[in-house]
């Protein structure tokens, strides 16, 4: 689906903003609470020797430069715009420097844009899930059946035990595997060893092993694992903790040694599940920071709000 705003939306987008803010520091603050990076903006100290249509104009045009033609930021600002019901009487009343049955006029386009726009993605969804294969579960399903894991019930509400919770988290990472179209397996046994499960990405073979404990994963079940992964060729490891790992069995894992393993925490799961970062994102600000600094336990989500 083409998600771009069209020109004449883009046309009515900058109307409106130029009926509601008269203040040049205005449409400033406007972009920037819309989520405009600052490296988008007009300098302030820049902004008394601009129009106000040019200002406008200049963020639009650096958004328009950007990978996605500042779709996300669009998207954000023509929300704001249709839910708009504020009419400063400083500029609309005092120095009627502003028109409210224009304003409100630029509104209502700005809504039916917002309203189409959400009618084009809501059928995009329910395409995809037109054709999505039968054996995948749904996000809401995923959501559902981890939020019952923290109550120690399954998808039916049935308790389960603790040993039993490590299972079911098990299958759900092979849920959102299976998801994101990676190529995973059902547990397997080696020589007496359990692995948990084998996924690939990006060309490379990971053995995942995952725990629910009460606690944080002690340096035994790391050098375990650790273990593991040795022994394959280029062997590679994912090592999920739903409550973390301590402080000591991370160094005590990285100290002198080779890094073969990533860490993934509760915490980096639940912004998988809530789909704040896909899990292929995920994996690859982990292995890029295991790579490149040596670090096994690091905070991607972090670091992708840092880059966008």
């Amino acid at each position: 689906m083409k998600t771009e705003f069209s020109s004449s939306n883009i046309s009515h987008i900058k109307d409106c903003i130029l009926s509601l803010f008269w203040k040049k520091e205005d449409l400033h603050d406007f972009f920037s609470k819309s989520g405009c990076p600052s490296r988008l903006l007009p300098m302030k100290k820049d902004l008394r020797e601009m129009k106000r249509f040019e200002i406008v104009d200049s963020v639009f045009n650096r958004l328009n430069a950007t990978a996605d033609k500042g779709t996300a930021i669009i998207r954000h600002m023509v929300f704001d715009l249709s839910e708009w019901d504020y009419f400063d009487p400083y500029y609309f009343e005092e120095l009627k420097q502003l028109n409210r049955d224009i304003a409100e006029t630029n509104i209502k386009k700005v809504k039916k844009i917002n309203d189409s726009y959400n009618k084009k993605i809501k059928e995009a969804k329910e395409n995809k899930k037109k054709v999505q294969h039968p054996n995948i579960a749904s996000i809401q399903e995923i959501q559902n059946e981890y939020r019952g894991l923290f109550k120690k019930t399954d998808r039916n509400g049935k308790l389960i035990t603790s040993q039993d919770r490590g299972y079911y988290l098990e299958n759900l990472i092979m849920k959102i595997a299976k998801r994101e179209n990676l190529q995973v397996t059902r547990p397997f046994k080696i020589k007496g060893e359990q692995i948990d499960g084998d996924l690939k990405f990006e060309g490379e073979h990971y053995l995942v092993e995952a725990k629910w404990h009460d606690k944080q994963t002690a340096s035994n079940d790391l050098y375990q694992f650790a273990y593991k992964t040795e022994g394959k060729l280029y062997g590679r490891g994912l090592f999920i903790s739903i409550n973390g790992f301590s402080t000591e069995s991370v160094e005590a894992l990285t100290i002198g040694k080779a890094v073969r393993t990533i860490l993934i925490d509760g915490t980096d799961f639940m912004h998988v599940v809530e789909g704040r970062i896909s899990f292929s994102e995920l994996l690859d600000y982990k292995i890029k920071a295991a790579q490149t600094a040596g670090l096994i336990y690091y905070d991607a989500v972090m670091q992708k709000s840092k880059i966008q």
